[in-house]
């Protein structure tokens, strides 16, 4: 399980979670900047990625990059959150060719720009839209702590992230085991 290399990534926030429920083993929260190495990393360990997720949120845009493996159960969730000030992420296209479409279809959607990504043309929507049709009214934003109940957030964010920090005991079905690292 990639969780032990995962925690020497520097401020990450690895935590089991409950399979039934979540359909994940294992979900990561990390800074923006730690992303390409963690993609290396799960490459490394004989992980392909299955598909990358945007949401636009009140903190900005939480990122998730679903990994899975073909001989070993258990999947894996890398989250970054980046900030609305910087919507923006390294690309991990180079190290996972698949990601070339799935960055293309969350900057189309969501605004969101893959840096060094080889090829950042619109993928669905036409060349010259400034329309990206999943960003949210202000109004309408929700923090990341209401969508991702099932993620425990007591031991703090990484500090690149400034999210506010969750005092709450994490909601039931949540992970069996949450560790703030270094």
């Amino acid at each position: 399980m990639p969780g032990r290399y995962l925690q020497h990534l520097p401020k990450a926030i690895v935590a089991r979670m409950d399979e039934a429920k979540t359909g994940l083993a294992l979900s990561a929260i990390i800074p923006v900047e730690a992303l390409h190495e963690a993609a290396a990393l799960m490459d490394g360990l004989g992980y392909f990625l299955e598909d990358v997720t945007g949401v636009h949120v009140a903190e900005g845009f939480e990122l998730d990059y679903c990994f899975a493996h073909w001989t070993r159960p258990g999947r894996v969730c890398l989250c970054i959150v980046a900030p609305a000030s910087q919507p923006e992420a390294p690309t991990i296209s180079d190290i996972f060719p698949g990601a070339d479409w799935h960055e293309r279809e969350t900057a189309d959607f969501l605004g969101v720009r893959f840096v060094g990504h080889p090829n950042p043309q619109p993928l669905l929507m036409p060349e010259d839209s400034l329309h990206h049709p999943l960003l949210r009214e202000k109004t309408d934003l929700r923090s990341i702590h209401a969508l991702l109940p099932q993620q425990c957030f007591i031991n703090g964010l990484p500090e690149t992230l400034d999210l506010p920090r969750r005092t709450a005991p994490c909601a039931a079905g949540g992970p069996s085991g949450s560790t703030r690292l270094p």
